[in-house]
């Protein structure tokens, strides 16, 4: 029976010993014995590149993109190789109400701990932070604060394009979008301290070049 075999018929006091006081050790090519490693979820090819195997919540990253990538694929179809407006309008507008209600109540509080409501009655914005900042996941602030500006910057764009060509009636439909996805960019800026800090330093440096 070699080393690598051995069996403590006591347990002993081995920390590599388990219940029925087996010595677990695994065998690297090198000849030296090294405990397993545990491999979480979302560690294939395509999460590395994404970075989803270094994100907190890989699963909330993921429907934060749900609907945005809906919103946008569904309305390139109906309205370029459908081209019917009222399948247009609701399939980018629903799942633009969608997305709102994912960020605002889930993908938000969750990624970057943030929170934010307005007061029906005082009207009145309210925020809350259930976290600090500075300690959530570098890899969650990108798959949140990235898509939810890109998009509506997305939207905007084509709301002006659309504005330059008289194109009004198409036009509503991504000034709805914007509205939306802008909404939920402006009440979590407002609710974060560290993008608030961000953007007066983009600004500072804008005016140092100009």
């Amino acid at each position: 029976m070699s080393n690598n075999d051995y069996v403590d018929p006591m347990g002993g006091n081995n920390p590599n010993a388990n219940a029925q006081g087996n010595v677990n050790i695994n065998v690297n090519p090198d000849g030296q014995g090294n405990q397993a490693q545990p491999q979480g979820r979302y560690q294939g090819k395509l999460a590395q590149k994404l970075g989803l195997d270094k994100a907190a919540n890989p699963g909330i990253c993921l429907l934060h993109l749900l609907f945005k990538s809906l919103s946008i694929a569904l309305f390139w179809i109906c309205a370029y190789i459908v081209y019917d407006w009222e399948s247009s309008f609701l399939s980018a507008v629903l799942c633009s109400v969608a997305d709102f209600f994912v960020v605002k109540y889930k993908s938000g509080p969750v990624l970057i701990g943030l929170k934010w409501t307005f007061g029906k009655k005082d009207e009145k914005w309210q925020f809350d932070g259930e976290v600090v900042e500075e300690e959530v996941n570098s890899v969650d602030k990108v798959f949140f604060w990235y898509p939810q500006i890109g998009v509506g910057a997305y939207w905007f764009a084509y709301f002006i394009w659309n504005l330059m060509t008289i194109d009004w009636i198409w036009g509503f439909i991504q000034l709805v979008c914007t509205f939306l996805y802008g909404l939920n960019a402006y009440g979590y800026y407002k609710a974060s301290d560290e993008a608030q800090e961000k953007v007066k330093l983009l600004g500072n440096a804008a005016n140092t070049l100009s």
